[in-house]
């Protein structure tokens, strides 16, 4: 048992006395610090083993199934001290990835050296020799087994050869990575990125995954009496069978990997001649076997959940660079209140399990593949952490754990997590004060800051309920994301100095000769500035039609042929299970934000 601390007022010199630090964090920091990047196939040839097996079963199903593979045979790692456990790669900074989605651009990086050299801009990691082999033997399928275009196929059919004048490797009107007449195409064209997850969701930790399998398999049963031969393509809710089947299978895939982590804790504890590291073993044990299966019982175990479900966020698609943590201190807070009231931790044991959860996310690393003008978040992986604000009734709900994030982000000195601080008039001037002292400490831009008005206003405007309008964390670059929804901006973007250019040249792209835009006047015969803002805004005008149009045509392809996650479903299975439909397609409740 501790001393028990909740009923002593937090503040900033309370928590300036937190020793993130501990020798164990230190110890892990460093570690982390002076690890070099490793590129690890072995995920990536579970995942291509996994589709070749299960040729002419549906792309849902098939995406399951290889998740569930490379879940199975991903290493079970539990370094010396950790406290919250979860790793990617048996190196500490080990790459994994998925040849199948970007093969042309790891087969060009192999061609180029660029796994030879030191890390830099244009060599993104090393790789061990015999690792390389197996990774240009499985990037040497993908080349010569991918499948059709079918996106631009699409594209050219319905908006013509000059709309793929447009795109990025071409005119530059439009911008984003999938944006290409050329497309550097992977297994799915896009690389999944329309069936990518954003944010980690507070039911499904406080639920647990056994729970989200019930719903799911009562969903079945449910549709299965509707239609008795709902397995058949033929039937309507063939679909949905398969996208609930593909829950199912996520998370089991997810429960054993963490009962794994249970068992190999159990067998290092046999052999640990440390009484206190012994000990530690054994809970790290009964934890694994509990959660994320079942809802977590106080906060340490609440902390590993949130670990293991994050982790299998970035595990279906390491390439999506949006993976939000959330609101990290309303997820975990019924939890901390709770085992600080037991006596089972204090904020000093709290601050060390946050330590050690802040360098598990840390430890993800990201293959990249695209030159940086092209990138969607150069440098990146986007785990943001949100803090503070306000609900429904104006009230403000900043608690302990905000002070402890802050001073952990402050103590352990990384460059991500980024949290950010949803500030207005009701916050005490304290945590302010304390929240700009950090960021002045850090010297990175850490914590950030949102507006907490403007953000809830925002999503009331949008017609979402008060309770969960006011419920919204950070995402992406800078997205306030519901906790309803699932964000899906980031991708298309129009090139506004391009649009500038071809205003001042009457339509015409100098770089090509040809006519992308209407005809707007010779600006000089322009007689006013008005003149000039009126024809540049006919330019955006024709140019964001334009790029709906493209936005609409790749949806609906993907819809029809690419995959759906059944882990975006299990995120926001409340909304989804019943629709069938994962998030970013309309199975949330408020279905697609950008």
């Amino acid at each position: 048992m501790v001393e028990n601390k909740i009923g002593q007022e937090m503040n900033a010199g309370e928590t300036r006395k937190l020793n993130v630090l501990t020798d164990r964090v230190k110890k892990r920091r460093q570690e982390w610090e002076e690890a070099i990047p490793i590129v690890c196939p072995e995920s990536s040839v579970s995942f291509t083993k996994s589709w070749k097996e299960t040729e002419g079963l549906p792309a849902d199903l098939r995406w399951a199934y290889a998740f569930e593979r490379r879940m199975r045979e991903a290493p079970i790692v539990i370094r010396d001290g950790e406290l919250i456990v979860g790793s990617f790669t048996k190196p500490v900074k080990g790459i994994d990835l998925i040849v199948a989605l970007k093969p042309t651009q790891v087969f060009d990086m192999i061609k180029a050296g660029r796994f030879t050299r030191t890390m830099s801009d244009t060599a993104s990691a090393t790789i061990d020799e015999n690792d390389l082999k197996l990774l240009n033997e499985d990037v040497q399928y993908w080349v010569d087994n991918l499948p059709p275009d079918y996106i631009n196929e699409k594209l050219r059919q319905e908006l013509g050869e000059n709309h793929m004048d447009l795109l990025n490797d071409r005119g530059g009107v439009f911008e984003g990575p999938f944006l290409k007449a050329t497309q550097e195409r992977g297994l799915f064209q896009d690389n999944g990125a329309w069936g990518g997850i954003l944010c980690l969701h507070s039911p499904v930790i406080d639920k647990g995954l056994n729970e989200v399998i019930a719903r799911a398999e009562q969903e079945i049963e449910k549709i299965t009496l509707q239609d008795k031969d709902v397995a058949s393509e033929k039937s309507p809710l063939n679909r949905k069978f398969n996208l609930l089947k593909s829950v199912i299978i996520t998370c089991k895939a997810i429960i054993d990997w963490a009962n794994r982590h249970a068992e190999t804790a159990r067998d290092m504890a046999k052999t640990e001649t440390n009484d206190v590291r012994r000990k530690e073993l054994e809970i790290i044990g009964e934890i694994c076997d509990w959660v994320p299966a079942n809802p977590p019982r106080n906060f340490w175990e609440a902390v590993q959940a949130t670990r293991f479900l994050h982790f299998a966020i970035r595990k279906e698609q390491p390439y999506r660079p949006e993976n939000s943590i959330g609101r990290l201190d309303q997820m975990l807070y019924p939890y901390y209140e709770k085992s600080i009231k037991e006596g089972l931790i204090d904020r000093q044991k709290a601050a060390e399990l946050l330590g050690c959860f802040w360098l598990k996310t840390r430890e993800c690393e990201a293959l990249q593949t695209q030159p940086p003008k092209t990138r969607i978040a150069p440098g990146t992986n986007l785990p943001d952490v949100t803090i503070g604000g306000r609900d429904e009734n104006g009230k403000d709900v900043t608690n302990e754990l905000s002070w402890i994030i802050l001073e952990v982000m402050r103590q352990m000195r990384l460059s991500e997590p980024a949290v950010y601080v949803r500030y207005h008039s009701g916050m005490s001037d304290e945590f302010m004060l304390y929240a700009l002292e950090c960021n002045r400490d850090l010297q990175g831009g850490n914590p950030a800051f949102l507006n907490d008005e403007l953000g809830t206003a925002r999503h009331l405007a949008r017609g979402a309920k008060p309770k969960d309008a006011a419920d919204w964390a950070a995402s992406g670059c800078l997205g306030y994301h519901m906790e309803y929804t699932e964000h899906g901006g980031g991708q298309m973007h129009l090139n506004q100095a391009k649009i500038f250019e071809l205003t001042l040249n009457n339509g015409i792209d100098p770089k090509t000769g040809k006519q992308l835009g209407p005809k707007t006047g010779d600006v000089t015969k322009f007689t006013s500035i008005a003149q000039l803002y009126e024809a540049f805004f006919k330019q955006e005008d024709y140019f964001a039609e334009a790029l709906h149009k493209d936005y609409s045509v790749r949806w609906r392809t993907d819809q029809k042929i690419g995959y759906n996650s059944g882990l975006s479903c299990v995120m926001l299975f409340e909304d989804s299970i019943p629709k069938g439909i994962v998030p970013s397609k309309g199975g949330s409740r408020y279905p697609e934000e950008s």
